[in-house]
């Protein structure tokens, strides 16, 4: 049995004194992955910190993979645990311990179809991973949030003429991060390369913000989130289908002037907003809406979601080519429908997909699954005396790296059909 499927496993990661046997147990795994699969090289970014308490040399664990002597036209990068979350992680391990032959199959039909690439980044994050507290929210920050938030640097470190430009503004983890990236793409044409890059989280934005929007349902409903934006767009769109004889809300929105171009259903979520006020037409569709807000609720709860945050045309199309085959191996009932999956054109500052917006030869998703992992000492003791807890989160802890391994699979699938480079 896999260490990360042992039935208390979820019960060992959620104690801090256990982090350091976990993360050696999944480097010891790489080793042994890179080992089996001989091509495939196990190479270690090795970060300038150095935790004398521990005598740790902190290093990020990758997996890489390319054909021999042969500059690439596109690199697939996969990049997991940027934060306090796993099923990037496992998800990849699950990748390389499953279904042995059929890997070596597909890895090798991307290598010749495409002359491209791989790296797998296992753990973005290894000073949150090994060192997770209340104060950098369970492992979300590197060190110092303001300095060392990896996933904030991105465009500033990925291509070289950037990472010379930006050294003097940016600690020297991301400089080692930058330089070990960009050491590994050795492109025939720089101007006519592609990065992919497929960037796993688990989120509880959607959750949080939609019992937020269910509880404080009135009259009058208040958006102050671009996240609260995005769900009632998607519940918009979906209820419309269900009662298109019914006109839910007034089209004009009270919001200041300058952002009267906000009217639904036609939401440009690109647009920064402050505030936007929704009201039901009468008390028949304000009855129904909360209904609907509680179905809705129910049912991403109970069935899990993801969405996608891309950053332009490749990363849109790769999101609809993931969604569709993940939908028929995850959520075939009729309770899920389109409203789980959520497209969001992504801009926010520093993200990868954010940074694709100004390098055409970036292509990136982030990919969102339900998280787990809030408080830490909360789930600990919960795992301990609540057995059904435990099974729910085994599932879901289960089920969202089970995505991740299926997602790369695609993914190579759709670099192979999409993006034939030779």
């Amino acid at each position: 049995m896999k260490f990360y499927e042992q039935d208390n496993f979820l019960l060992e990661l959620s104690e801090k004194n256990n982090r350091l046997n976990i993360f050696n147990k999944i480097c010891n795994e790489c080793r042994l992955i890179a080992q089996r699969y001989q091509d495939i090289g196990l190479k270690y970014i090795e970060l300038p910190l150095n935790i004398t308490k521990y005598k740790l040399q902190l290093k990020i664990p990758n997996l890489y993979l390319s054909i021999k002597n042969r500059n690439n036209n596109l690199l697939t990068w996969f990049l997991a645990a940027q934060h306090n979350e796993y099923n990037g992680t496992f998800g990849i391990l699950d990748f390389f311990l499953s279904s042995e032959n059929e890997v070596r199959q597909e890895l090798k039909d991307y290598l010749n179809i495409t002359n491209g690439a791989l790296l797998f980044t296992i753990i973005g994050n290894p000073v949150g991973f090994l060192f997770p507290s209340k104060e950098n929210k369970y492992g979300y920050f590197a060190q110092i949030h303001s300095q060392v938030n990896m996933n904030r640097y991105w465009d500033k470190i990925l291509l070289p003429s950037k990472l010379k430009r930006n050294q003097k503004f940016i600690s020297k983890i991301n400089l080692t991060i930058g330089s070990f990236l960009n050491s590994l793409i050795k492109f025939n044409n720089q101007s006519n390369s592609t990065i992919i890059a497929i960037d796993f989280h688990e989120t509880s934005l959607i959750v949080k913000d939609l019992q937020e929007i269910k509880n404080n349902f009135s009259q009058k409903l208040i958006l102050d989130d671009w996240v609260k934006k995005f769900i009632i767009f998607a519940l918009l769109k979906e209820f419309k289908l269900e009662y298109n004889e019914i006109k839910l809300f007034d089209n004009e929105i009270n919001i200041p002037e300058k952002n009267k171009s906000d009217i639904l259903p036609n939401i440009d979520l690109n647009k920064p907003i402050k505030m936007m006020e929704i009201v039901p037409k009468n008390l028949y569709n304000y009855e129904d809406m909360k209904k609907y807000l509680n179905k809705f609720y129910k049912s991403i709860c109970q069935e899990g979601y993801y969405f996608f945050c891309y950053g332009n045309k490749i990363g849109l199309d790769l999101s609809h080519y993931l969604s569709k085959r993940l939908k028929e191996d995850y959520f075939p009932s009729e309770l899920f429908k389109d409203q789980n999956t959520f497209f969001l054109p992504y801009k926010k500052i520093g993200h990868l997909s954010r940074t694709s917006y100004y390098n055409p030869n970036l292509h990136a998703i982030e990919i969102e699954m339900s998280k787990i992992f809030y408080n830490l000492e909360e789930i600990y003791m919960k795992l301990k005396r609540n057995i059904n807890y435990k099974m729910k989160l085994n599932s879901i802890f289960k089920r969202n790296y089970n995505i991740t391994k299926d997602s790369i699979r695609y993914s190579l699938n759709f670099c192979s059909e999409k993006l034939n480079t030779e």
